[in-house]
């Protein structure tokens, strides 16, 4: 699949529009990141909150650990992490610079906030408000349909925004989609063009591959060795993989193919290669 087509182009724009860097599950996630927003429109700390939230909201964060927390669960454990140590420009990584002092402070607003929460009768599946007060001073956030879509942000009845979304309104077409393309593109595409996206999940990949590289390392003859352990996930041209290594082009050739049937390189542009994930 050639850059210039509109399926390329295409599958690259969904790419970054459903491969967002998240911190756990992503309801209480999302919830952290709506109060993060209501605190700081408030611009004080809320001293009640009244979230009303979907039946799948409700069912799915009831039992899940919210993470940079100590081990606390549910919707008011998810809210007062975003309102005390949220920070919404990190979106769906909102809770990922709280510390072991704030996790304290978030022990102790549980403790002593006025906390309601109802069921909100909505007819879609994701959809939440979370109204957030200081003495007379009220916000509310609206969050609908997906998980940093705000819909309305309102303060003392006075509307601030309506129907925003980090992730762009007009979506890339997923009718294009089929399993012959897809294959393709995973085939063809250039790491330079979803390189932001890597970079997110760069830690993700760090933590969980390091120690099966090593693993498969031990299976592999001494040339595809030194091939391997010059790999990562980014793409590297054939001839830079010669010039590390030192091998012939023919060698390096014979290699790859070696280390593709044993399913751990991926060919992922016109002579890059990389790291199968």
């Amino acid at each position: 699949m050639k850059k210039t087509e509109q399926k390329y182009q295409a599958f690259v724009q969904i790419l970054k529009e459903e491969l967002i860097p998240a911190m756990g599950c992503t309801e209480p996630i999302s919830l952290a990141y709506g109060a993060s927003i209501a605190r700081k429109v408030l611009n004080h700390l809320p001293t009640k909150i009244v979230v009303e939230a979907s039946g799948s909201i409700i069912k799915n964060v009831k039992s899940v650990i919210v993470p940079h927390t100590h081990h606390l669960k549910g919707i008011k454990a998810a809210v007062c992490a975003g309102i005390i140590g949220g920070n919404d420009d990190k979106y769906l990584e909102v809770l990922s610079q709280i510390d072991e002092k704030t996790k304290k402070e978030i022990d102790q607003y549980i403790e002593k906030v006025d906390f309601e929460e109802h069921f909100l009768d909505s007819s879609k599946v994701f959809d939440y408000i979370i109204t957030v007060w200081n003495k007379k001073d009220y916000v509310k956030v609206r969050i609908s349909d997906s998980h940093m879509h705000v819909v309305c942000i309102e303060k003392n009845g006075q509307i601030l925004q309506e129907e925003k979304s980090v992730i762009k309104k007009e979506k890339a077409d997923r009718s294009l989609l089929d399993i012959k393309d897809i294959y393709d593109f995973i085939k063809t595409v250039e790491l330079t063009d979803i390189q932001d996206i890597l970079d997110g999940l760069g830690a993700f990949w760090d933590i969980n591959y390091s120690a099966q590289k090593k693993k498969n390392e031990v299976m592999l003859e001494t040339a595809e060795k030194i091939v391997y352990a010059i790999l990562g996930f980014d793409g590297i041209h054939i001839s830079e993989i010669v010039a590390q290594t030192g091998l012939s082009v023919p060698q390096t050739m014979e290699v790859l193919a070696s280390l593709e049937q044993k399913k751990l390189v991926n060919m992922v542009g016109q002579h890059y290669y990389a790291l199968k994930i």
